[in-house]
């Protein structure tokens, strides 16, 4: 049985998160599709507001949710998907990162609140995982793949299976 919940609004999100790890023991995975869709939808419902307080309370209400996710019960997987965007310096170096909407984010880097970042890629036709990188925040556990082994096929439980056999 698939249960969806359709809500962009943070406060929404984040009681269905407490919701499901308090008192639905039987619900295992969450998917948050996207976090880019909370944002912009929290920034375009505050649109007439002019001072700064929207943008520090756009930031702290990601970080509560991602924060408050990563403190549920163990049998809780939690999974974040987000647009990504990549960036060219003025050297040309480019770094892939999840695409956020104000300048707090940005500083925050909401990656560094995960174990795991994988980034969707095709590559010669095949879709694929990116599950570590030099130009990228995509990673994993050390160790949990090998240091050669960049990227993996484009399935999440296969990825969840092997992180908790890690």
């Amino acid at each position: 049985l698939k249960n969806y919940l359709c809500s962009n609004d943070p406060n929404t999100v984040l009681r269905t998160l407490w919701a499901v790890n308090n008192s639905m023991e039987h619900i295992h995975y969450i998917v948050i599709d996207t976090i880019n869709g909370i944002m912009v939808a929290d920034e375009m419902r505050r649109m007439g507001e002019k001072n700064y307080d929207k943008w520090a309370d756009l930031a702290q209400s990601m970080w509560t949710i991602i924060d408050d996710a990563l403190t549920m019960r163990d049998d809780l997987t939690i999974i974040f998907l987000a647009h990504s965007q990549t960036d060219r310096d003025d050297s040309g170096y480019m770094f892939t990162r999840i695409k956020t909407t104000g300048r707090k984010l940005d500083k925050i880097v909401l990656e560094s609140k995960f174990t795991t970042v994988l980034l969707a890629k095709v590559i010669d036709g095949q879709h694929v995982f990116e599950v570590h990188a030099d130009h990228s925040t995509a990673k994993t556990p050390l160790g949990a793949y090998e240091p050669d082994e960049k990227t993996v096929p484009n399935d999440i439980m296969q990825v969840i299976k092997r992180l908790e056999e890690f």
